[in-house]
């Protein structure tokens, strides 16, 4: 699936349709506050999962695979972007974004 870095996420989120179809049972419980609630904090499940970035080369070797790492299941579907990847993650690499020419880099 599609994902968006977002580095004013500090985890990696995935829509709980993503979940469902998949069929994984959750790992636990986090409260969280977004956005989108504010100070309030809501309570979501979370899941071990291991993700794979893919590279744009289509080169598989230079695909990158993480082992389990939790991410956690909110409701991202009205945002039309299934899953965000958080500073969890981004911490792990070097993540550069050259605004003027709309392009970003990611080195792992």
């Amino acid at each position: 699936m599609r994902a968006v870095l977002d580095t004013g996420s500090f985890l990696t989120c995935i829509d709980a349709q993503a979940f469902s179809s998949l069929g994984l049972p959750a790992s636990g419980q986090r409260t969280l506050s977004t956005a989108s609630t504010g100070a309030a904090l809501v309570s979501c499940d979370v899941y071990d999962v291991s993700l794979t970035i893919v590279h744009p080369s289509g080169n598989l070797s230079l695909n990158r695979t993480l082992g389990f790492v939790t991410v956690a299941d909110l409701p991202l579907g009205p945002t039309g972007v299934p899953a965000l990847i958080g500073c969890d993650l981004l911490d792990r690499w070097v993540f550069v974004y050259n605004g003027p020419g709309r392009v970003f880099s990611l080195d792992y």
